[in-house]
């Protein structure tokens, strides 16, 4: 069988060949697996069999990327900003590094990709007391890092059928503290912390005084005043009014006060004193 076709290509796997063979008129075919010892044999073919010899290509790992990705728009070098999540598949080499990956599909990630709270997911068998159990495991990988470190390689390597998830960004402000309605606001690019104070419902000056906030963002970094402010930051309107804090002690002292007074007046009412 070793003549047929031209002979095999350099990327033929012929441990892995299909064989199907036709019995008679009312047969649907009979299928058969054969391996490299078939060639070297010399194994026989018939009038009506059908030979599918796979490609080593066909064994290389598929990485499933999802979430906050998409494919570029046609004639266009950006991004599409995707508004539902994306499943995408992407076949790799064998021994690929996750780094790799990341770079060279860079174009399918955009503004609204949360690259730094990517994770991979990855099916594990455990096998355990003769049963075997299949384990998901989660693995965080820093996709920022990859992209803007030329030379970062990640420590991961692409496993068949990993699943390569990557967040959308939270596109909010988060205002606490000294406001009348702290909660989360949509962010609005080129607008300062008072906007956002601003739509809490503005400083409480009987519990703030001067203006004094604190801003960070989600790694907990301080910014100024004077600051740009990006999606996910916390601006804390602190509470530091002397007379709002003399209150909040004094209502203490008070409560403190009237119960060890009542509790004289009863002592001295039975005549403990």
């Amino acid at each position: 069988m070793g003549y047929y076709g031209g002979g095999l290509t350099e990327r033929a796997d012929p441990s892995r060949m299909r064989l199907t063979r036709i019995l008679n008129e009312n047969s649907s075919g009979k299928v058969v697996y054969l391996d490299e010892t078939a060639i070297t044999d010399n194994y026989a073919l018939l009038c009506y069999d059908s030979l599918f010899v796979t490609s080593l290509n066909d064994i290389n790992p598929v990485l499933f990327l999802q979430g906050a990705v998409s494919q570029k728009a046609p004639d266009s070098s950006e991004a599409v900003v995707p508004e539902a999540t994306t499943s995408i598949n992407i076949t790799v080499k064998n021994g690929t590094n996750y780094a790799s990956v990341v770079r060279d599909n860079a174009g399918l990630f955009s503004s609204v990709s949360d690259l730094k709270n990517a994770y991979i997911i990855r099916k594990e068998k455990e096998e355990k007391d003769g049963a075997v159990r299949i384990t998901e495991k989660h693995i965080p990988i820093n996709l920022e890092e990859i992209l803007y470190n030329q030379e970062f390689y990640s420590s991961e390597y692409v496993q068949n059928k990993d699943i390569l998830l990557v967040p959308f960004r939270q596109f909010f402000v988060t205002v606490a503290g000294a406001v009348p309605n702290p909660g989360r606001y949509s962010y609005i690019p080129d607008r300062d912390w008072s906007y956002y104070v601003g739509l809490a419902g503005g400083i409480d000056t009987y519990r703030n005084s001067l203006k004094a906030v604190t801003i960070t963002d989600v790694d907990g970094k301080r910014y100024s005043k004077k600051d740009n402010i990006i999606p996910e930051m916390t601006i804390e309107v602190e509470e530091n009014s002397g007379w709002y804090k003399w209150n909040r002690i004094s209502g203490g002292i008070t409560a403190i006060l009237t119960i060890l007074s009542s509790t004289l007046s009863i002592l001295a009412v039975t005549g403990v004193f």
